[in-house]
């Protein structure tokens, strides 16, 4: 869960939280708190004891949802054209311009989520192509 409400309890499941609290300015990776918010959540993302698949959303799921999204495909070398092109596929009102801006903001994915293992979360989340595993999507 990305907002900062709580989650009520509706199935068993393992429920995490990653609260981005100001999400006017979500989109603007540059900026502390976004890249602060954006290393917890994918940290949380890589732990052990987090299995796949996992429900990742937030209120709408375009801002907070689609900015994290964004940033953990930037990281596992997705294609930017391909991510907007994800983007886009959100509901309401979205902007090819504001999702660049935030892909932009990352500069180097690796350098930018520098509190997590990329390695581990790209094979958690990908699989290990060397070894013949990869993850469907």
């Amino acid at each position: 869960n990305l907002r900062p409400q709580k989650n009520p309890r509706l199935f068993p499941a393992r429920y995490l939280r990653a609260p981005a609290h100001d999400s006017s300015e979500i989109y603007d990776t540059s900026q502390k708190a976004t890249r602060t918010w954006l290393n917890k959540a994918a940290h949380l993302l890589q732990a052990d004891e987090v299995a796949l698949p996992v429900y990742v959303h937030c209120t709408s799921g375009k801002d907070r949802t689609g900015v994290f999204i964004a940033s953990i495909l930037a990281l596992c070398g997705i294609n930017e054209r391909l991510i907007q092109q994800e983007y886009l596929r959100s509901e309401g009102d979205v902007d090819v311009r504001k999702i660049r801006q935030a892909i932009e903001g990352l500069g180097d994915p690796e350098v930018y989520f520098r509190k997590v293992d990329a390695d581990k979360l790209r094979r958690k989340l990908m699989g290990n192509p060397a070894r013949g595993e990869v993850t469907p999507t």
